[in-house]
């Protein structure tokens, strides 16, 4: 050989669909973890929703913010995007609130002893064992 090894130019153009397949299958997972959970403890699954729904709402509202934001500071004449709250402040804020509420609550329910023998989603997971 008479030269430097070349290396390939790398080729990201598939990374945000592996990122996209990971998040889902970790979603998924931990989903079922949680609901597997709550059934332990003799809850519905459902309890599990409100979190992800507040978090989803937030990113959506916070994209809206940030365009508008974006928006004013593109536009000729304008002085100061932020010389004003964003309108959307306040519904983001309590969002948010209102999923760390949630969160807590799931974390919490979670934490909680389990069912001692069985409930309406089938046998305890410990034998029995309360803990």
């Amino acid at each position: 050989m008479t030269g430097p090894i070349e290396a390939a130019p790398l080729n990201f153009a598939m990374a945000p669909i592996v990122m996209g397949v990971i998040s889902l299958t970790v979603i998924v997972l931990l989903a079922a973890a949680v609901a597997r959970r709550l059934h332990d403890s003799g809850r519905s699954g459902w309890w599990g929703i409100p979190a992800p729904l507040f978090l989803m709402s937030g990113m959506a509202m916070m994209a809206r913010m940030f365009t508008a934001i974006q928006a004013d500071t593109q536009t000729p004449g304008a002085t100061d995007a932020m010389s004003g709250m964003p309108p959307l402040f306040g519904p983001i804020l309590l969002n948010n609130l209102a999923y760390l509420a949630s969160l807590l609550m799931l974390v919490i329910l979670c934490c909680m002893a389990s069912q001692p023998g069985d409930n309406r989603y089938g046998p305890s997971a410990n034998g029995g064992d309360s803990r």
